[in-house]
């Protein structure tokens, strides 16, 4: 868990600058095959319906280009890493003795009034989930696991608007997300969907644009 959250703190430093512009240089051919356009996009017709469906409307009836597009790489990695952190704590805390993991440790816990706000990288789940593992790090004193979770939890990523529709749009359909681990989840059917371990595809092909 260590190591994947200290993959991801990187990401929370990544800026575009101030320059927007109509036109793209993404080699969408290259990010997504057109086999898996065709499977995973089958109401669109080409990359450019794609595009316009990413990009974002300007003062003057001008779109804009997704800032994150070029990135979905790195952003499908860094979603592959938030659900292996989400595994790792999940053993972690079993090993505490909580039998349902997170969940059972979150009983009495008001983690829904806590303030979240979306950084446009995580599910609403997941950034409950964040919240409820800092307290359980830093209560059984693992305080520097804790202080990654934090600062993932609350980053302010660079255009968080373009980020979640990037993720919501694009990422959600490559790589589906999981939600056994939901805080609000029944614990029998969280045992049930924990058995489904997400796999997204040809990962291994992804990890040296992270690198």
């Amino acid at each position: 868990m260590g190591k994947a959250l200290a993959n991801l703190i990187p990401a929370t430093s990544i800026q575009f600058g101030a320059c927007t512009s109509p036109r793209s240089h993404t080699n969408w051919a290259v990010l997504i095959s057109p086999p898996q356009f065709r499977q995973f996009f089958p109401g669109l017709e080409t990359y450019s319906d794609l595009e316009q469906l990413l990009s974002s409307k300007r003062a003057g009836s001008c779109r804009v280009s997704n800032r994150w597009q070029s990135q979905l790489p790195r952003i499908r990695r860094l979603r592959h890493l938030i659900y292996q952190v989400i595994q790792d704590a999940e053993h972690l805390v079993t090993n505490y003795g909580f039998s349902y993991g997170l969940r059972d440790f979150a009983v009495g816990i008001d983690y829904w009034h806590a303030g979240l706000t979306s950084n446009g990288l995580l599910h609403s789940r997941e950034a409950r989930y964040l919240y409820v593992l800092n307290l359980f790090l830093t209560q059984i004193g693992v305080i520097d696991l804790a202080a990654n979770a934090r600062q993932l939890l609350y980053a302010r990523l660079d255009n968080p608007r373009d980020l979640w529709t990037l993720v919501h749009v694009v990422v959600d359909r490559l790589d589906p997300p999981a939600d056994h681990f939901d805080l609000d989840m029944p614990p029998a059917t969280a045992r049930q969907e924990a058995t489904i371990i997400l796999e997204p595809a040809k990962l291994d092909e992804l990890d040296e644009s992270v690198a």
